[in-house]
């Protein structure tokens, strides 16, 4: 179990200390405030069951998610191109790097992960080049969409094997 969580907020008990001191959790914790310390230790009950804790922290993730989704897309109302400036800094990519980091994730996982992404970016290109030259010619926006989805779809499976081919593993 190692040290107590109290001992990283300066010998204050935390909710999480209080839960296990009076059985309402079972007796593990997870340092979602210090990730330096080494990070949450995400655990689940004897029983299978989350922690509150870990719960809580599942919920951060979606929450910061879900916000930066909604703050691109209320930009984009204002100002397409300073949207397109936020939505092409790969945001998705940073934050599962960030919860790999704080979850403790060994590094060269996450150097697995940032390599193995960029392979799959280059197929993922051809949707935004084809989906406003489709828009551009009067093709409706759902037609539109489909199609350049599909054409995407359709590079991924090609590059796949030639990655393969090339020693890249996915």
């Amino acid at each position: 179990m190692g040290e107590s969580p109290a001992a990283h907020f300066g010998g204050r008990q935390s909710l999480i200390d209080r839960g296990a001191a009076n059985g309402s959790f079972d007796g593990r914790y997870v340092n979602l405030w210090m990730p330096a310390i080494g990070g949450p230790q995400l655990n689940r009950r004897a029983n299978g069951g989350y922690t509150l804790a870990t719960m809580l922290y599942y919920a951060v993730k979606v929450i910061i998610s879900a916000l930066l989704i909604v703050a691109i897309s209320e930009i984009a109302k204002r100002s397409t191109g300073f949207a397109a400036l936020i939505a092409s800094i790969p945001l998705t990519s940073l934050l599962a790097f960030i919860w790999l980091h704080v979850e403790g994730a060994p590094p060269e996982r996450i150097a697995e992960l940032s390599s193995q992404i960029f392979w799959l970016v280059i197929p993922s290109l051809l949707l935004f080049l084809l989906l406003p030259l489709l828009l551009k010619y009067g093709m409706s926006f759902w037609a539109s969409l489909g199609i350049s989805i599909a054409a995407t779809v359709a590079c991924y499976i090609a590059l796949l094997p030639l990655l393969r081919r090339m020693g890249v593993s996915l």
